[in-house]
């Protein structure tokens, strides 16, 4: 007899390739819950929840015991585990996809996020960022941030400007993708052929080139680029060449122009210290767009050409790698 998974319950460590969703109960997590509902549409995904608590000392365990008291009551384990299933059950009950959740411990939680993308292999991980108009990308930076360099998955930053949280459905409609010419830079086209549904969206395709720069090259490429993607199944592509000497500026700008609700667009990460930076255009767009950015990460495409990362072959305690345990 076969049977269905419940739409919302606890992660049981079988569900594949979900769209990944860091929750902190701040005002943040709408934004980032409506993108994620539109990228699971668009890639036939289903959702996770995840939130990280701090992991409780020894000291409050023993004297969680000694007076009878629930452990769990006292982390407040069990406030984070309702308030996700409360979220989970008001996405099933809007028509929402089959959403889980999980409850991760830890003291830092970026690093336990950063793990935890590599044992859940999520399709992607989606974060509101905070700070009016910027992502806080920075060598010190936040925790979208520390995620934005070391996660081995692609992640969707959601400014407070997006509106995704306005519509009762979501929908990804029109996607912008900056390029300038560079097989990284294709990267993310080649991520997004990828999905189930990438050929019911609109796509841009732009470079940006500095004055003077013969425009003919870069629009043959993007011409290429578009009879690629049309055999591929995408029948709506519009391509522009732009002149700027600011290349954030000018993506930001065209995404307005263009009305896109979406960007996609690959970083330039190096390594060792030169990790910290994602170079200085998606840091640019990040830290003034308006709408959602997806970012393929420097070690996620470190690891697509075969370069062993630190942060992708973490194993646990017992000497296992994280991705063949159970997620809990």
């Amino acid at each position: 007899m076969l049977t269905r998974r419940p739409r919302h319950a606890a992660y049981d460590g079988q569900m594949p390739n979900p769209v990944m969703v860091p929750l902190d109960g701040s005002e943040k997590d709408p934004r980032a819950l409506a993108v994620a509902r539109a990228l699971a549409r668009l890639s036939g995904s289903d959702l996770h929840l995840v939130e990280v608590i701090e992991r409780p000392s020894g000291r409050l365990t023993a004297q969680a015991e000694f007076i009878g008291v629930d452990q769990a009551a006292v982390t407040g384990r069990r406030d984070v585990e309702t308030r996700l299933a409360d979220v989970a059950t008001r996405i099933s009950l809007d028509a929402g996809p089959a959403t889980s959740f999980a409850i991760l411990e830890g003291k830092h939680v970026a690093e336990e996020l950063i793990r935890y993308v590599v044992r859940c292999e999520p399709r992607a991980v989606v974060m509101a960022t905070r700070a009016p108009r910027t992502a806080e990308i920075s060598p010190g930076g936040s925790i979208a941030a520390q995620l934005v360099r070391e996660s081995v998955r692609p992640v969707v930053l959601v400014p407070p400007g997006a509106e995704f949280d306005n519509e009762s459905v979501p929908r990804i409609r029109r996607v912008l993708v900056p390029l300038d010419g560079s097989d990284l830079a294709t990267r993310s086209i080649d991520f997004l052929l990828e999905l189930p549904h990438a050929a019911d969206v609109e796509y841009v395709l732009v470079q940006v080139v500095s004055a003077g720069y013969a425009h003919t090259s870069a629009s043959l490429r993007l011409e290429a680029m578009a009879t690629h993607m049309r055999a591929r199944g995408v029948s709506t592509i519009y391509v522009f060449v732009m002149d700027a000497d600011e290349k954030a500026d000018a993506i930001v700008a065209a995404t307005r122009q263009h009305a896109c609700d979406f960007i996609a667009m690959s970083t330039r990460g190096l390594s060792g210290l030169e990790l910290v930076m994602l170079g200085s255009v998606a840091e640019g767009v990040v830290r003034k767009s308006d709408v959602p950015v997806l970012l393929l990460t420097p070690t996620m495409l470190k690891l697509e050409d075969g370069i062993p990362i630190a942060a992708a072959t973490t194993h646990d305690q017992d000497g296992s790698p994280p991705w063949r345990r159970d997620a809990g």
